[in-house]
């Protein structure tokens, strides 16, 4: 029988023998918690990279040093963006929206919707040329 180290609270570690199931399940919880402790460092890392995280931290994206025509054309800029965005459809919008604002990955994306992850990098590619469309325009 397989022998495990149990320590509850601040006792003393003590070994105990199990059953090869209980092993087996045992050795499956720790492996989950190890890839669930990897995930939050993963999305602790996304979000410290997201441009939301950023801007609640201070980041600015317009330099205080711009000049006043340089600020026009940076709104400008940033107003033409938005419009563009009110052109796509409501489907494409949400799309948007998931990616950049609610900061989910194409795959949980993809999973949700019961498509393949190439299915919505096909969607975002057909965004974006749409968007260039739009603002070249």
């Amino acid at each position: 029988m397989p022998k495990i180290e149990y320590k509850a609270g601040n006792s003393k570690p003590q070994i105990i023998e199990v059953s090869e199931a209980t092993a087996e399940g045992i050795k499956n919880i720790v492996l989950d918690s190890k890839r669930e402790e990897e995930r939050t460092r993963w999305r602790k890392r996304k979000k410290e990279s997201s441009l939301e995280y950023m801007l609640q931290n201070g980041f600015q994206i317009c330099s205080d040093d711009m000049t006043p025509e340089e600020t026009i054309i940076y709104k400008d800029q940033i107003n033409g963006l938005y419009k563009a965005l009110e052109c796509l459809s409501e489907r494409q919008m949400e799309l948007v929206r998931e990616i950049f604002y609610n900061d989910r990955s194409m795959v949980s994306i993809a999973r949700e919707l019961g498509v393949g992850e190439s299915a919505i990098r096909s969607r975002m590619k057909k965004i974006y040329t749409k968007l260039k469309k739009i603002l070249a325009g």
